[in-house]
């Protein structure tokens, strides 16, 4: 996932607040689902909007400034917004640490961030191990912890309960829940420190939804699922699960990102085109209907505009080249942003503003950051998940972080 503007109070608390991209719970290739631009973005509100730097979970969200710092904010009785208690805040707080931070992703109740010298830390929840410190289950962590690697990841993602990172080395390792198979080790054995999945040294970047994993290889750009599959999740064509990675070969997508849900699954192909296959309950594909799950990758938009995609646990959100943000799924929190809590199953845009340049998916919220810096978020606020001081939910419409 990935990954706060505080203006007035970013001016007055610039010591103490820090923020701001598959996922995921999701991103594209992160997190419960987040997704960020390559836009150049002014660093004069803090938020740099680069990929993964910026993440929401279940009930926390995180950021890291362009001072490199990091913050947390929301619900805490897991740990997971690291800050050594399990004290909940209304406002972003941060991380104690002197180092740089360059990577973020939240998971449903953990984080996991990558500090610049390379080095991968995670916090919060390790009911199955999904901490990767060899810890027994149900440890709760508040402080970041050093997990061990064989070499420096460039791309980390944090799932409901499990964790995946892309080494310098182009290897990919898991640990965590795997009750689904969702490690793609080819067991359903939980692993509470790192494996390696499979030999394969060609992997770029990848994103761990619910239950269910894809990752992308280098040089081809094909497509990779395997884990959970009830909804069609992993676009195979069958509901069954996988336990290995495994092409997603109809279409043989070649995509640019990508991002893993609840249980649906976003990506844009390399022509700029959209695309989303899984559980569709709540209009999520954004087929037009709420009512068919798809088992193979739908076509959602062919006009080759596409640059970002996030899922969330039931909705999705996409950015288009021009910077437009579009939202549709379920808006029971008003995770779409468009001012009511009614579901859509159309890609319908958010306001006109046309200066986003990054996106990310929590369970029920959503963050993006604009062209000028700033972070705003919406949707469930009941944890104080959008940081604004409250826990008035829910937030409807797209509110800058103060």
């Amino acid at each position: 996932m990935t990954t706060a503007n505080f203006k007035c109070a970013a001016l007055a608390l610039l010591v103490l607040l820090s923020a701001c991209g598959g996922g995921g719970g999701g991103g594209a290739a992160s997190g419960a689902g987040a997704a960020a631009s390559t836009s150049a973005v002014s660093p004069v509100l803090g938020f740099s909007g680069s990929d993964k730097t910026f993440a929401a979970g279940d009930v926390h969200g995180l950021a890291i400034r362009y001072t490199a710092s990091l913050y947390s904010w929301g619900s805490n009785l897991d740990g997971q917004l690291g800050t050594g208690t399990e004290t909940s805040s209304l406002i972003p707080v941060q991380v104690p640490s002197t180092v740089n931070w360059s990577l973020v992703s939240a998971g449903g109740l953990f984080t996991m961030a990558l500090r610049s010298d390379g080095t991968l830390w995670t916090w919060g929840s390790n009911q199955d191990g999904q901490l990767g410190l060899g810890l027994l289950s149900n440890t709760i962590l508040p402080t970041p912890t050093k997990v061990t690697l064989p070499f420096a990841p460039r791309d980390i993602s944090a799932g409901g309960s499990h964790a995946m990172a892309v080494l310098t080395n182009g290897a990919l390792w898991a640990w965590g829940d795997n009750d689904s198979g969702q490690l793609g080790i080819g067991t359903n054995s939980d692993q509470n420190s790192p494996v390696e999945v499979g030999l394969a040294k060609n992997w770029d970047s990848v994103s761990a939804g619910g239950s269910h994993t894809l990752a992308k290889q280098a040089v081809t750009n094909y497509l990779y699922s395997w884990g959970a599959n009830a909804n069609g999740q992993l676009g195979q064509f069958t509901t069954a699960n996988f336990t290995t990675p495994t092409q997603i070969t109809l279409p043989a997508l070649t995509v640019s990102v990508f991002s893993a849900g609840g249980a649906h699954s976003m990506a844009i192909d390399t022509s700029g085109n959209l695309w989303a296959w899984g559980a569709n309950g709540s209009g999520q594909v954004g087929d037009s209907t709420s009512t068919t799950d798809y088992t193979w990758p739908y076509e959602v938009s062919a006009n080759g505009s596409w640059a970002r995609v996030a899922a969330g646990g039931l909705h999705s959100l996409a950015l288009t080249t021009g910077g437009a943000l579009y939202s549709w799924g379920d808006n029971t929190y008003g995770q779409l942003g468009n001012g009511t809590t009614t579901n859509s199953n159309v890609p319908t845009q958010v306001g006109t503003d046309t200066h986003w340049v990054a996106i990310t998916a929590g369970q029920y919220t959503s963050m993006a950051v604009k062209s000028d810096g700033s972070l705003w978020i919406w949707g469930r606020n009941d944890s104080g998940q959008s940081g604004n001081g409250t826990t008035t939910s829910p937030i409807t419409t797209p509110t800058q972080l103060p």
